[in-house]
């Protein structure tokens, strides 16, 4: 789950004169001013812009997502009078929070 948007790479760099950025993996990389090489973002300025922003898009996404299967197993759960759908809203509820988990 991406949990920068891109906007938010793109303003940055154009802000402070970085070209062609793109992401491998986890690592946003781009070229800093008179730069022949890129070098990756520094990690304070991707927690900056993370505490800046808040929740990126996919993961406003994904916790919509969750609070509807919770609310749903609740009511499926209230008249089956079974556990089962709120053990499945759980299981979605951790897998997404996994998901969300990041160290920047």
């Amino acid at each position: 789950m991406k949990r920068l948007a891109d906007a938010w790479i793109d303003r940055w760099c154009r802000e402070q004169g970085w070209t062609e950025w793109v992401v491998a993996g986890d690592t946003y990389w781009a070229f800093p001013p008179q730069a022949v090489m890129p070098v990756p973002i520094p990690a304070e300025v991707l927690r900056e812009l993370k505490a800046t922003y808040g929740l990126s898009p996919q993961e406003r996404w994904g916790m919509a997502v969750m609070v509807v299967t919770a609310i749903v197993a609740l009511i499926g759960s209230w008249y089956s009078h079974c556990p089962l759908p709120l053990v499945g809203a759980f299981s979605l509820g951790a897998l997404l929070t996994a998901a969300m988990d990041s160290d920047i």
